[in-house]
């Protein structure tokens, strides 16, 4: 769903930019959280944490992944890099206290602070943003299908879409392959805690 509306995403981000794109996306994520603690059947989780869940992060994603590199004109690498470490470490601290929370207070409880928190943190973080759109005339757009036409950005594609599989499916299932071999659910949360400082290491 992320990916699926990161279209429209980008075309909401040129119309109103940065600071809107990440409102929505904060409004969708914590709406997701919450929607989810109260959930009672199949459809309420998938409309809550796989559709709300997905277009918030969609939004955030499209909202901030464009920023750092319009500050930088040297060692954007390095930036981005250590934009990216921020994000594993985050992750590994998000699945160790997630864990901690389940057990000690409940899924419903835990995911309703999950969503009190992404939601504060994530405001002060739209509200300190600062992008440079405007002054370097930057363009979105939603969709270019003459790229297509271009071999290298086919391959380029290819290997991104090989490559980002491995990670997603590795990064979503790692805890749930963890109990379906016999270990516990703080034994998988813990593996994928470790996948997650394993980010922080390859940034």
């Amino acid at each position: 769903m992320g990916l699926l509306i990161a279209p429209g995403a980008t075309v909401f981000n040129r119309l109103y930019g940065t600071r809107y794109t990440l409102l929505v996306g904060i409004f969708f994520q914590t709406l997701s959280l919450i929607g989810a603690s109260f959930a009672k059947d199949l459809w309420q989780l998938v409309l809550s944490q796989g559709v709300c869940f997905g277009w918030g992060i969609g939004f955030l994603f499209v909202g901030s992944v464009g920023v750092i590199p319009q500050w930088f004109t040297k060692k954007r690498s390095l930036a981005n890099g250590t934009s990216a470490a921020g994000s594993g470490f985050g992750g590994l601290i998000y699945s160790l206290a997630t864990n901690a929370m389940i057990k000690n207070i409940g899924l419903g409880w835990a995911l309703r602070i999950l969503g009190i928190v992404t939601c504060a943190v994530n405001l002060v973080c739209a509200i300190l943003v600062r992008d440079r759109s405007k002054a370097i005339g930057s363009a979105q757009l939603a969709f270019d299908h003459k790229l297509f036409l271009r071999p290298e950005f086919c391959a380029f594609e290819a290997w991104g879409f090989f490559s980002m599989l491995g990670y997603v499916v590795l990064n979503f299932s790692l805890p749930n392959y963890a109990n379906s071999v016999g270990l516990t659910a703080s034994q998988g949360t813990v593996i994928g805690a470790v996948f997650q400082l394993g980010q922080v290491c390859s940034s």
